[in-house]
């Protein structure tokens, strides 16, 4: 997961449980003994998404940019990644890039309309609903129920 780095199994295991992760590991056939890739195991496209976060989130950054970042994870796994994503709002400041708009109504904060690279609309789901615009046309093509 550290590619390489030099981290003391139970810092590897202090820095999972903190985030939750250390159920992700348990699912793996050796926990964190599993090695991946080519020797190992292959990882789902959802899995090497997590992996990829769970680097960054080692790193402590103040500011944490996700672009698709579940784009390529299913159900299960998604809900996984937003929940700890969500819990990290009290440490660092999240931007979360996605087209994904049930993911963004039900996370999100603050939503922030882009057209052609620029911020046309803001505000949370049920204020964009209330005026025509980009986000509340696009998100009835989706839900006609």
């Amino acid at each position: 997961m550290l590619l390489g780095k030099e981290v003391s199994p139970e810092n590897a295991a202090k820095f999972c449980r903190e985030y939750g992760l250390n159920k992700f590991i348990k699912e793996f056939p050796q926990g964190y003994a599993t090695i991946l890739g080519e020797e190992g195991i292959n990882l789902s496209g959802g899995q090497k998404q997590i992996i990829a976060l769970a680097r960054v989130l080692y790193k402590q950054p103040q500011l944490l940019i996700l672009d698709e970042a579940t784009s390529a994870m299913d159900r299960k796994t998604e809900k996984f990644s937003i929940d700890l994503i969500s819990g990290l709002k009290q440490k660092m400041g999240i931007l979360f890039i996605s087209h994904r708009l049930e993911t963004l109504k039900k996370y999100a904060d603050t939503i922030y309309v882009l057209e052609n690279g620029t911020i046309t609309n803001s505000g949370n789901h049920q204020q964009l609903l209330k005026t025509p615009n980009f986000y509340s046309e696009y998100w009835g093509s989706i839900n006609t129920d």
